[in-house]
């Protein structure tokens, strides 16, 4: 699960795919997260929802978003890098 969100960030960052496609498959899979997941992929699902809950609220630009999100993301990528070297 963590891959995949790391992976599904990482999309919306690069630009591969808009906002609203981000949030639909962001929001469906933060439903009762917390039901079928626990610690860090909760952690981050958590993050990116307050950042989300930010941007909108805030009128963040684009920019800022993929920025606060990058920052979340590289938070958790970096220790999924060191086990796959390992």
């Amino acid at each position: 699960m963590m891959n995949e969100l790391v992976a599904k960030v990482g999309e919306f960052i690069d630009e591969r795919i808009t906002r609203d496609q981000f949030e639909t498959w962001f929001y469906a899979l933060s439903y009762s997260i917390e039901s079928r997941e626990t610690g860090r992929v909760v952690e981050l699902v958590h993050e990116v929802e307050g950042i989300l809950a930010e941007s909108s609220s805030g009128g963040w630009s684009p920019a800022d978003l993929r920025r606060e999100l990058e920052s979340a993301r590289s938070k958790y990528e970096k220790p999924l890098q060191e086990l796959a070297r390992r």
